[in-house]
């Protein structure tokens, strides 16, 4: 029926506007073969677009962790360091722990336009830990650190960054009253065409 077709049409409308685009923060493209080996912790410090405010999946790569594994997480910054709060955080040990890194479905809300830290922290030094670019990204910066637990052994490194990629999206606000009444008569509209029809197929 036409009148259904055109409801379901300005429903449809509605919920695509109120979906918003992903924002990506890529360097891979900026490798050129450098990696870093025997730091115990090294963190990303990066800042959270303006729109896209909801960190959705971070991604690196390291071509041979040790097998005892590190730690993965999204902190907030004290002084600028990264050892504030852990807001999120995962580990990864064995054979998993070395090639490409992804974390999806991370699905965390920061605060648009601040800045936090990707960090790793890893549980043994063999082998070669991590792909580091120049500095290819002007949002945020490399910290090092020969012992994490301790928040004075960080150092920055400005002129590097791990080559990682970061997808945002967008935080899901209430839908605005003039959205959310053309929603309702929407859905009314519909519902009246619906019962309508019924009532003439009982008929």
């Amino acid at each position: 029926m036409p009148a259904l077709r055109n409801a379901a049409a300005a429903l449809l409308c509605l919920a695509s506007a109120s979906a918003g685009a992903t924002q990506v923060i890529d360097t891979t493209g900026d490798w050129t073969g450098d990696q870093a080996t025997g730091w115990w912790g090294t963190a990303q410090t990066f800042t959270v677009p303006a729109l896209d405010r909801v960190l959705e999946s971070w991604s690196f790569d390291q071509p041979g962790a040790d097998a005892a594994g590190y730690s993965f997480s999204i902190r907030a910054l004290v002084g600028g360091l990264p050892t504030g709060a852990t807001l999120w955080s995962t580990s990864v040990t064995g054979a998993a722990a070395s090639g490409h890194q992804q974390f999806d479905a991370i699905d965390l809300a920061l605060n648009a336009g601040q800045q936090y830290a990707a960090v790793i922290v890893y549980q043994g030094q063999l082998g070669l830990d991590l792909n580091f670019t120049g500095d290819s990204y002007a949002g945020g910066s490399s910290f090092w650190s020969e012992d994490p637990t301790d928040p004075t052994r960080w150092t920055a490194l400005p002129a590097l960054d791990h080559s990682f990629r970061a997808v945002f999206g967008p935080a899901s606000p209430a839908p605005e009253a003039d959205s959310a009444a053309m929603l309702l008569a929407g859905g009314g509209l519909l519902a009246a065409v619906l019962r309508r029809r019924n009532r003439r197929h009982a008929g």
